[in-house]
């Protein structure tokens, strides 16, 4: 009993260990990162917004900017080197617009929180264009 204990945990470590590519507290790259910022970003353009769905901007504001600031902190990939000057500017960019973006939500200011989430999401919109060019035939994933 113990044996077969002792197989099972080797073979999890084992798979374990292939699924964490990197080790505990490394950084993720932006491409990644830009993805989480994206899945909250997302719906709150396409949805609330539109709706005039202040509850919804207060209840993801947190979120967004918990991950504006880890692109923030993200390392950019090799292949985007070309970019980094302008990726990182943007980036601190980012992060500080869903900053004024948050803080007008924690005070119910609804034009301000309007106002600085389209502006965070046009720096969004730049980065994307950079992280993620197209190529002849794909579609627009990350692209509004």
């Amino acid at each position: 009993m113990n044996q077969r204990l002792l197989i099972v945990c080797g073979v999890v470590a084992i798979f374990a260990s292939m699924s964490c590519g990197k080790p505990a507290g490394a950084k993720k790259d932006l491409l990644s990162e830009l993805d989480v910022y994206h899945r909250t970003l997302r719906p709150l353009m396409h949805e609330a917004l539109p709706a005039g769905n202040f509850e919804a901007f207060k209840n993801n504001a947190a979120t967004l900017l918990a991950a504006a600031q880890q692109v923030a902190q993200a390392e950019i990939p090799q292949n985007l080197a070309a970019n980094q000057p302008e990726l990182r500017r943007l980036s601190n960019q980012l992060l500080e617009e869903t900053r004024i973006f948050t803080q007008a939500c924690e005070q119910s200011l609804a034009d301000s929180a309007y106002a600085s989430f389209t502006r965070a999401h046009d720096t969004y919109e730049n980065m994307a264009r950079l992280a993620f060019p197209l190529k002849m035939g794909e579609s627009e994933e990350h692209a509004h």
